[in-house]
């Protein structure tokens, strides 16, 4: 002896399924979409901010001179502080407190800020979905195992 279920609830089933199909498929393109997008990361950084010094190498002494410019142009304790030297694939010298990030000449002196907000857009997009990055990370691990199960399956 079986009982089916009444069709309403079937159809509503049905309904929850495609929109939870739609919901899954559209969070998969932007995932891929803005992965696809992110490898160009440097590129669009230089995008965003053409005038930014650029440089193949930058002298220790210079390194230094911008780092005690950016600790005493402002006021505030900084407890972290990061030097991103240049690289080939992008080619300039950078310096990121907690507060502020601020492009560098080869001479030492802070040429002005970072502004690469659509780049790090970008990237958070792809990683966490701009969300709270424990949840946005859990998101986007829960959705790369649906792809590897659809690419096996």
């Amino acid at each position: 002896m079986s009982v089916a279920p009444e069709s309403s609830t079937v159809k509503r089933a049905l309904s929850a399924h495609a929109a939870i199909g739609l919901l899954a498929g559209a969070l998969l393109y932007l995932v891929s979409l803005t992965g696809t997008l992110a490898v160009f990361y440097e590129e669009w950084q230089r995008v965003e901010q053409p005038a930014a010094p650029e440089m193949t190498a930058i002298d220790p002494a210079a390194v230094q001179r911008a780092v005690e410019a950016a600790l005493a142009s402002d006021a505030r304790k900084t407890t972290h502080l990061y030097v991103h030297l240049p690289v080939k694939e992008l080619p300039r010298t950078t310096i990121t407190t907690d507060f502020k990030a601020m492009h560098v000449d080869k001479d030492g002196g802070l040429a002005g800020p970072e502004e690469i907000a659509w780049s790090d857009f970008l990237v958070e997009l792809h990683y966490t979905l701009n969300l709270p990055a424990l949840l946005g990370i859990t998101i986007v691990g829960a959705l790369g195992v649906m792809m590897l199960a659809l690419a096996v399956s």
